[in-house]
């Protein structure tokens, strides 16, 4: 069984990192000019 890849370019995009730490938990956001990408957290 062969999956499919997907290739995601940022090429000539500003990459915009958040992160918001407090002693018990934190969150990280990380976004493009366009869309917001990815959020993780604890």
């Amino acid at each position: 069984m062969q999956g499919k890849v997907k290739t995601i370019s940022f090429h000539g995009q500003n990459i915009y990192i958040g992160i918001d730490a407090h002693l018990k938990n934190w969150t990280v956001t990380a976004m493009t000019e366009n869309s917001l990408t990815k959020t993780i957290s604890q």
